[in-house]
């Protein structure tokens, strides 16, 4: 299976809804482009309803509110809040929302291991950081008259970009440093690097 086999569904599932809502909110029918949006979303995972992410549900839930609630946009702070409180109530009960993500570039005998359990949740923690001060960042940049909300933007856009990198170098950070000084200690028994199957 190659890459685009394996990420394609949560590609679709990512990009295809935004479109929906992007074209229909371009021209104000917000509440209509979230509807139809949430529809998409929903038609999307449908078939494969076991591989709907914790992510997709808050966003889902996002575009729920703004479609029956006037005046609210669906790509504002309505969605930052959404996937924050996904995060974070994820990483509370144990199940930190990166996992669904992870397991599909690890074998299973990584699933359940606990440094894999806990590079998640430091990872879920990290972005539920990066979506509360997504929403504070609008809300400080007000109505933009000022270039405010470009700066905003611009801020946001660098904070999701330290997020991804952080997600990239982390894990590996944390192998190195964390988990093979125990194995040479004697105190762990050795797993190979994870590995996309």
């Amino acid at each position: 299976m190659n890459r685009l086999d394996r990420w394609g569904p949560d590609l679709y599932a990512g990009v295809v809804p935004w479109l929906c809502y992007a074209a229909l909110a371009r021209f104000g029918q917000t509440e209509a482009g979230a509807g139809l949006a949430a529809a998409v979303l929903l038609g999307l995972r449908l078939r494969a309803w076991r591989d709907f992410k914790i992510l997709e549900a808050a966003i889902l839930v996002s575009f729920l509110i703004a479609a029956w609630s006037p005046g609210v946009d669906g790509a504002g702070d309505v969605l930052w809040w959404c996937l924050a409180t996904a995060a974070f109530g994820s990483a509370a009960v144990g199940k930190p929302f990166t996992l669904q993500y992870a397991r599909k570039m690890v074998g299973p005998e990584w699933w359940n291991n606990r440094h894999f359990l806990h590079v998640n949740q430091i990872l879920t923690l990290v972005w539920g950081g990066c979506f509360v001060l997504a929403v504070l960042l609008r809300q400080s940049a007000g109505d933009g008259a000022d270039g405010s909300s470009l700066a905003a933007a611009v801020v946001q856009l660098g904070l999701f970009t330290a997020a991804i990198c952080f997600s990239r170098t982390y894990p590996r950070w944390y192998r190195l440093h964390r988990y093979l000084p125990r194995v040479r200690s004697g105190l762990e028994p050795y797993l190979r690097a994870p590995r996309a199957h």
